[in-house]
């Protein structure tokens, strides 16, 4: 099984008919791949002759060894007029059958058709138009894939790290504020030595206070006696 992205490239349009009585068609293209589907943008205002120069893509699937007469891989394009308060006409339709390229595709891992001209069928089957549309094929690489799902794993092992690192960070500013606590606690033990060695000191200086005013009061009742015996002698 070929896996690979069809791509196509809407250019613009010729387009005979116009759907509108008053004012200009506002076409665009639905693409039906498979059950894929895409949209392309609407031209506003741009009558018979829209531009898109737009790309759509499309996920394929090929076996191409199941190939038979009769090719299964198609593109369905259908034309359409934008209208704002109806029903949106019908302006076309066409159909590409795409086997050969994606068989060319297969073989080469890449395959393209440049934009060339595709008629455009109206109501009742009658001409109306034409459109360019360029088409092209890349084989997907199925290392590449795999490369890139264990990337993805890789990538996964690496948050799972990450998250894992927030819960060691977690651990590490509670062991630091668990420090800090005990830092506070001895600041506090060292603190109150020092009160009590504050304690310790003030009341040996009163005592030494104490002390010295006794020795002064000793030294007056001293003189005092003194005085009193001289004038006994007296």
């Amino acid at each position: 099984m070929t896996r690979g992205t069809l791509k196509v490239l809407l250019v613009d349009a010729c387009i005979l008919k116009d759907t509108d009585l008053i004012g200009k068609m506002d076409p665009y293209v639905v693409i039906k791949f498979g059950d894929q589907k895409r949209k392309s943008t609407v031209c506003k205002k741009q009558g018979k002759t829209p531009v898109w120069n737009e790309k759509l893509k499309f996920n394929v699937e090929y076996a191409g060894y199941i190939r038979d007469e009769h090719p299964k891989h198609k593109l369905k394009f259908k034309i359409m007029d934008k209208d704002r308060f109806s029903k949106d006409d019908f302006i076309g339709e066409l159909t590409i059958y795409v086997d050969d390229l994606l068989a060319q595709g297969m073989v080469n891992g890449k395959a393209e058709i440049p934009p060339c001209n595709y008629s455009i069928v109206g109501s009742n089957k009658s001409d109306n138009g034409g459109i360019r549309i360029g088409l092209a094929f890349t084989q997907v690489d199925e290392n590449e894939n795999k490369e890139g799902k264990s990337k993805k794993k890789k990538h996964g092992f690496h948050l799972h790290h990450k998250n894992d690192g927030k819960k060691k960070s977690g651990g590490w500013k509670n062991a630091f504020k668990h420090h800090n606590k005990n830092d506070d606690e001895a600041e506090k033990e060292e603190g109150g030595e020092e009160e009590e060695e504050e304690s310790v000191s003030s009341e040996s200086d009163q005592e030494e206070e104490a002390g010295a005013e006794g020795e002064e009061e000793g030294n007056v009742f001293g003189k005092l006696g003194a005085l009193l015996e001289s004038l006994g002698d007296l």
